[in-house]
C-alpha cells in the first residue's frame, strides 16, 4: 500500500490477494476475488485496490481499509495488467487475448476506448511524473519465416490516452515485467532472446534461450543486457 505498512500480492492460482504485514512478515488477510488474480494496483490515495481477474474479464475493487469487495467493472478477454492515471479516474488494462489496451473510466465503471498494442500486451509500468505509461508485451510481433523475433514496448500518453510510440526490441520476446527507475530517465523490462535460428542440436549445451533485460531509455533507446 502507498503508506508502506502492508503488502498485497494477486495471487493467480488461488484467485485471491494476499496482505501481508510489511513489519511482522506475516499475512493478515486473504481476499478472495476469483479467476486468476494476475496484477494489481492502488490508487492514488490508497483507499482502494484494482485486481485484474483473468477468467472473469473483469476488474475487482477492494476497499484497502475495510478489504471487502466493492464491485467488478467488466472488461475485453482475459484481463492481465492494471495501471492507474495520476488522478484516479481512469484505468489502463492490458488484455492478452484482444492485443490492446482497454482505458475504463472508475466512476461509470465502463470502457471508454481500446487502444492498440503489441501481442498479448502484460504488464504495465507508470512513468514518475505520471506522463507516459509502458506496457511489455509477451509474443513478439508477427515475422517472415526464418527471421529472428522482433518485440515491442507500447508507449502510452496517458493524459492523451493514445499511442504515442513503439519501442522496438530486436531478437526478443516474453517481455514480461517492466518497472521505471525513480530518475525516470529509464526503465527496465524482462526479456528472453530465444535464438530461433539456431539448430536444436545445441540445445543440451543451451545458447538457444538466454534471460535478460531490456533498458529502455526515455528517449525510445532500448539497450539490452544478459543474464544467467
Amino acid at each position: 500500500r502507498p503508506d508502506g505498512r502492508e503488502v498485497w500480492a494477486a495471487c493467480e492460482a488461488s484467485g485471491s490477494v494476499i496482505v501481508v504485514d510489511a513489519a511482522r512478515r506475516v499475512k493478515v488477510a486473504e481476499i478472495p476475488v476469483g479467476g486468476q488474480a494476475t496484477d494489481l494496483v492502488f490508487s492514488p490515495d490508497g483507499t482502494k485496490a484494482y485486481v485484474t481477474s483473468r477468467l472473469n474479464d473483469s476488474v475487482v475493487v477492494i476497499d484497502a481499509a475495510t478489504r471487502k469487495v466493492l464491485r467488478n467493472l467488466r472488461v475485453a478477454d482475459e484481463p492481465h495488467g492494471v495501471a492507474v492515471d495520476p488522478t484516479g479516474r481512469t484505468l489502463f488494462v492490458m488484455g492478452t487475448a484482444f492485443d490492446a489496451v482497454s482505458v475504463v473510466d472508475v466512476a461509470t465503471g465502463k470502457e471508454t476506448r481500446r487502444l492498440a498494442a503489441s501481442r498479448n500486451p502484460w504488464s504495465a509500468a507508470l512513468s514518475p511524473d505520471g506522463r507516459r505509461l509502458l506496457v511489455t508485451n509477451a509474443l513478439s510481433r508477427f515475422g517472415r519465416f526464418r527471421t529472428a523475433p522482433v518485440s515491442e514496448v507500447t508507449v502510452f500518453d496517458v493524459a492523451g490516452q493514445r499511442v504515442e510510440d513503439r519501442w522496438v526490441v530486436p531478437e526478443a520476446n516474453l517481455l514480461l515485467g517492466v518497472a521505471w527507475h525513480p530518475s525516470g530517465e529509464f526503465a527496465l523490462a524482462t526479456l528472453n532472446r530465444t535464438k530461433n535460428l539456431v539448430p536444436m542440436t545445441r540445445i543440451l549445451q543451451g545458447w538457444t534461450i538466454t534471460n535478460g533485460l531490456a533498458v529502455l531509455w526515455k528517449d525510445g533507446r532500448v539497450d539490452q543486457v544478459l543474464l544467467d
